[in-house]
């Protein structure tokens, strides 16, 4: 059995609330999203990106990320910005729909290193709990670090 250090959450993951919509929209199932090891390796995992969007110039910062049973951190960009980093619109894509140990946000610096995390996710966020971040922060700092990650001046947004 895998250990999760850190880890507050229910032992199986929490659930996709979203599972049968996601179905019916035909959102899954689908291929996983790549890990954030393979997106850095690749030279995928970009600083922040300006775009276009209508009148609007926008900064890119984020990506989605959702912790897979096998303690992998799957990320995904929000917004389709080029044909070699495909769009996830929700996190249930990242993981295929299945159970996860984190989900949110994470958001690069212009030097490509992680400077914030937050545990925004409508998919996986369970009803009534107002922090769900508290249970697994832990767990995603672990994770980074064991990928050689610095992970001391990541900002915690809430």
């Amino acid at each position: 059995m895998l250990t999760r250090p850190d880890y507050l959450g229910p032992l199986d993951g929490y659930p996709n609330r979203r599972a049968v919509r996601d179905v019916e929209m035909g959102l899954l199932p689908c291929t996983p999203a790549p890990t954030l090891l393979e997106e850095i390796n690749s030279g995928r995992a970009r600083v922040p990106k300006r775009f276009q969007w209508g009148k609007q110039t926008i900064l890119e910062r984020g990506y989605k990320y959702a912790i897979d049973a096998e303690g992998r951190i799957r990320i995904g960009r929000a917004i389709y910005t080029s044909p070699d980093f495909p769009q996830y619109e929700h996190h249930s894509q990242l993981v295929n729909g299945a159970n996860v140990y984190g989900a949110g946000w994470l958001e690069f610096d212009e030097a490509a290193r992680i400077v914030a995390i937050n545990a925004m996710s409508d998919h996986y966020w369970p009803l009534g709990v107002e922090c769900w971040g508290d249970q697994f922060f832990g767990y995603l700092r672990y994770l980074l670090e064991q990928l050689g990650l610095d992970t001391k001046d990541i900002r915690v947004k809430t």
